[in-house]
């Protein structure tokens, strides 16, 4: 995002629209400003050249896909939705959680374990994120804040633990929160994570077949395994 722009504006209602829709274990965002004023910073101004964005609006989703500009299907979520559901049920090699966060003191902990038994993580970036909401009437989910370290993890159920220490001391805290996330050399982000609250039940389903399967009207399919 940046100042003055008003498919900026239609591209942060379209990400509410899913934010609406989905809760924060489901979809997270984090809104760079560039060239921006107050609402900008140094570590945003060089995310935002590390994608080599230069046309604004730009909301990168899962680190590859880019929707630029803004427009009535951008600003309804037609746009962003059909990307959203497409990746929201893809797997991922690593479990991350975050286990503290403190507000006031501006602290971050958590833990990242491997859950495939032949992936290696060599080479991957972690970003940890500070973030703001509320900052004005247009601005929320304002990035404040990038920590960005190296990343490798490899052998099933080893893991690492990550910690970030932001310079950025919170005036507001209920306004704060955390996130993070682990981006592989091409820029695919397979894991994510916030100190955002999540509901307190969540039922999902794992199947590597197809969810789309069409068969003759009044009959039955015996399908392969499902876990809940």
């Amino acid at each position: 995002c940046t100042i003055g722009c008003p498919n900026c504006l239609e591209a942060a209602a379209g990400l509410d629209t899913l934010h609406s829709r989905y809760h924060s274990g489901e979809f997270i965002s984090l809104r760079n400003y560039i060239q921006a004023g107050a609402l900008s910073n140094q570590w945003s101004e060089a995310l935002a050249t590390f994608y080599g964005a230069d046309l604004f609006p730009n909301v990168i989703f899962n680190g590859t896909t880019s929707i630029t500009g803004g427009g009535d299907d951008v600003a309804s979520g037609l746009m962003y939705l059909p990307v959203l559901a497409a990746k929201r049920f893809a797997p991922s090699p690593v479990k991350m959680e975050i286990t503290a966060y403190n507000a006031s003191q501006s602290t971050l902990a958590g833990r990242v374990t491997m859950l495939s038994p032949d992936f290696v993580l060599n080479g991957a970036t972690l970003r940890i994120f500070l973030v703001e909401n509320n900052v004005s009437a247009d601005a929320s989910h304002v990035v404040r804040e990038i920590v960005t370290q190296t990343f490798s993890l490899s052998g099933q159920n080893n893991y690492a633990d990550i910690s970030a220490f932001f310079t950025t001391l919170p005036v507001n805290f209920q306004n704060f929160w955390a996130a993070a996330y682990l981006q592989l050399p091409d820029r695919t982000i397979i894991q994510a994570a916030s100190t955002l609250p999540q509901p307190q039940f969540q039922i999902r389903a794992a199947f590597d077949w197809s969810s789309q399967i069409i068969g003759p009207a009044n009959s039955n399919y015996l399908s392969q395994p499902v876990w809940f």
